[in-house]
């Protein structure tokens, strides 16, 4: 009894990679058949070779990406599988979307010294700043200040995303940071920012939406209530879209708090992706 109480909280200790390879082992020992074990490069969308089960999760380094210095190529031992496949091609248009599309891509462009934390507290500046004067364009001629707007919530928009796909990338791709702690402040930031950017859709849908008056100050009350599913009810939605954008908020709120905000706290615990790159030729069975 005690070794299998023994065995239970050790396979409850395992990473997921390592839990995916014990189930290979555990499965292999009762006749089950997986398929092998692949070196699988989503950038050059081919496999290297086989490689051991026990290997599954583990990354090495593409012997192609030295030609393509543009893109990160993501490398990892998965199954070979239709599926394993195509998930780890969409974690790689995570990570070209963060080194292409991203708006810090761009600000790295034009300040490459200038560190992540620079360009963090610049965004939620921009948006504290969208927020205080988003009365402002509407007092320019000629449907300039409609014009304004729109740049200026299409730029949330764009920030929005981003938020979302960065941290999704950083979760279930890089796993474990170089700087954990580093890490949990810019996730704590990344909620706030997404707090501010829900108050900026709240204030763009304006009177008629909502039952009473939106101001700057009770659109930021009412997103983090929202957010963190307090809901004081200082706002209530009266039109389809407004109660669409809460249960967005709402969806997102959850999301972060018991997904990403868990796993940065699991960081504590080892990932074998602090193994680095392995050499293709080390996992390659000869």
């Amino acid at each position: 009894m005690d070794r299998v109480e023994n065995l239970e909280q050790e396979v409850q200790e395992l990473s997921s990679a390592e839990l995916a390879a014990f189930r290979c082992w555990f499965a292999e020992a009762k006749g089950v058949r997986f398929p092998p074990a692949i070196l699988f490069c989503a950038a050059c969308n081919k496999a290297f070779g086989t490689t051991d089960g026990k290997n599954l999760g583990l990354y090495f380094a593409c012997e192609n990406q030295e030609k393509s210095k543009k893109d990160q190529h993501l490398s990892r031992v998965i199954l070979d599988d239709p599926a394993a496949k195509m998930w780890l091609r969409w974690e790689r248009k995570l990570l070209v979307f963060q080194q292409r599309f991203s708006p810090f891509a761009l600000l790295r462009k034009a300040a490459p010294r200038a560190q992540a934390g620079v360009f963090v507290c610049l965004s939620i500046a921009v948006l504290a700043l969208v927020i205080e004067f988003w009365e402002l364009p509407t007092l320019l001629p000629n449907g300039t200040g409609v014009v304004v707007r729109t740049l200026l919530v299409l730029l949330v928009v764009w920030r929005f995303v981003d938020i979302l796909l960065a941290n999704v990338s950083i979760t279930f791709t890089t796993r474990f940071p170089a700087n954990p702690i580093r890490s949990v402040l810019y996730t704590i930031a990344a909620y706030l920012q997404i707090a501010l950017c829900f108050a900026i859709f709240y204030m763009m849908l304006g009177q008629g939406h909502f039952r009473e008056n939106v101001s700057s100050a009770s659109s930021v009350f009412f997103s983090f209530g929202t957010l963190t599913t307090v809901g004081y009810g200082d706002l209530k939605p009266l039109t389809n879209c407004a109660r669409f954008l809460v249960v967005l908020e709402l969806i997102v709120g959850l999301f972060f708090v018991a997904i990403i905000i868990a796993q940065v706290a699991g960081w504590a615990s080892a990932s074998k992706r602090e193994a680095g790159d392995y050499p293709l030729g080390e996992l390659k069975l000869k």
